[in-house]
């Protein structure tokens, strides 16, 4: 991101690098396609009555998207094309086919573990309501 300069032109979501991270990777994944919206899109309640601001100042949403996932979401999307080379200048430099070879294969082979094991989550009742 930061040899692409989305920060320099994003500069409100220096905040937000964690959700940039994950919708950047979430974007590779796909190939850099656009999501597709599920069939029926539905319409969040008011969102003022689920934000919390924790004492770190990060910003907690109940139930999470709203306006920050979509401004996030269409800064990457028109980033795509910076994103996409620094991806292929990335393979290219280390001569590799996929970014996934680059992984040690220890973690190549423990992700496709990964995809057996159960999933677990846990859900905090004191912030959500």
């Amino acid at each position: 991101l930061e040899e692409i300069t989305f920060y320099m032109e994003y500069p409100d979501l220096k905040d937000e690098e964690y959700l940039v991270l994950v919708l950047v990777y979430d974007y590779t994944m796909r190939n850099f396609q656009r999501r597709t919206p599920p069939p029926q899109e539905r319409s969040l309640p008011d969102l003022e009555k689920y934000m919390e601001y924790m004492p770190n100042s990060r910003l907690i949403m109940h139930p999470p998207g709203g306006e920050l996932f979509k401004t996030v979401e269409t800064a990457v999307q028109a980033m795509c094309m910076r994103l996409a080379a620094a991806v292929a200048r990335v393979r290219v430099r280390n001569q590799v086919g996929s970014l996934r070879l680059l992984l040690p294969e220890e973690w190549r082979q423990s992700e496709n573990l990964a995809e057996s094991m159960p999933a677990y989550g846990w859900y905090n009742q004191l912030l959500g309501k």
